[in-house]
């Protein structure tokens, strides 16, 4: 890489499309947004840091899309005092390549079409691998369940025809099934595990005034909590609770033109963690309480269970916006 200059005493961005091999970096002027170059970078720090070094006096944005690669690269740039940003992912139509797609993110940035994402800092990220492994393990544990009962049904083995099957499970088939017994109760162990790391967690410094509020709603227990409290890294980013809404996805897809408006299915962006908690929370809310209980049995008439209940999800982010912004007024 040579030691030329690339740009000097201006504002760029560079739009970079993150993978294991390389870095593809597009150079953009704010100003008017033009492109000054494109190039490849090495996904370590020094290579980096030898990079910015061709840009002197520049105010430099480097800004990339969140994916698999996390937060890696944010903290390099930040170490190496310029700015970093990540944003949530754009799709565009068309042809895609590495170059095109780093291109896209600098300009999507530049014309404000990109949403920032709040980058929580390394102990909640540490902390969400938790909530994050736990749902993969639960995944697991009905997948193997699944299987068991397959098996069982394919072989007859609860089937009135063959009954004789109850007593004669032997050789292969009693392998495999207590293979899979096996395995269940391993995931069952771990997960039963991870709950009380996260009643731990939920007890940290970090987090306890939150998740103290937020279990003051109705249908939310301690470790909702601690999803919702982890997964919605800063609250004051969202300068209403219609904002907050519509960032868990739950919000109706609009088609607009002249006179028609039209809506649709929800829009389903944003952390499909937070999303799943909050339906499920609803669940629980709409067992427990009369009063919401009565409104969605009659939306539900209407609409039907899942869209009653969604919309009870969305009412709840309204409600959880609304409590943690206030708490965040008294602690100020």
């Amino acid at each position: 890489m040579s030691k030329r200059i690339i740009a000097q005493n201006e504002e760029i961005v560079i739009g970079v499309d993150v993978s294991d091999w390389r870095h593809n970096a597009a150079v953009v002027r704010t100003k008017g947004g033009e492109l000054i170059e494109d190039n490849e970078v090495k996904p370590d720090y020094e290579s980096w840091r030898k990079y910015l070094d061709k840009f002197p006096g520049c105010a430099v944005t480097v800004v990339y899309e969140s994916g698999p690669q996390g937060y890696n690269l944010y903290d390099a740039i930040r170490k190496l005092g310029r700015e970093a940003v990540v944003i949530a992912p754009v799709k565009h139509a068309g042809v895609k390549t590495d170059k095109r797609d780093a291109r896209a993110i600098a300009h999507d940035y530049l014309a404000g079409r990109a949403k920032a994402v709040t980058v929580p800092d390394a102990w909640k990220r540490e902390a969400r691998q938790v909530l994050r492994l736990r749902a993969q393990y639960m995944k697991a544990l009905v997948r193997t369940r699944n299987r068991t009962s397959a098996l069982i049904r394919f072989h007859g083995l609860t089937n009135r025809l063959a009954p004789w099957r109850k007593s004669a499970v032997s050789g292969h088939l009693k392998f495999c099934l207590e293979s899979l017994n096996t395995t269940e109760k391993f995931f069952t162990e771990m997960i039963r595990m991870l709950d009380n790391k996260m009643e731990q967690i939920a007890t940290e410094p970090q987090l306890r005034p939150t998740v103290r509020k937020l279990t003051l709603i109705k249908g939310i227990g301690t470790l909702t909590a601690l999803e919702i409290a982890l997964e919605v890294a800063d609250i004051s980013k969202f300068k209403s609770s219609a904002e907050f809404a519509s960032y868990t996805g739950l919000c109706p897809g609009e088609w607009s033109s002249g006179n028609t408006r039209r809506q649709g299915h929800i829009t389903r962006r944003g952390p499909g963690r937070l999303r799943g908690a909050l339906v499920r929370s609803s669940w629980t809310l709409v067992r427990c309480n009369a009063e919401e209980k009565k409104r969605f049995e009659t939306l539900a008439a209407r609409a039907g269970k899942k869209r009653a209940i969604v919309a009870t999800a969305r009412r709840l982010a309204v409600t959880i916006w609304w409590t943690l912004r206030e708490s965040n007024e008294k602690a100020a």
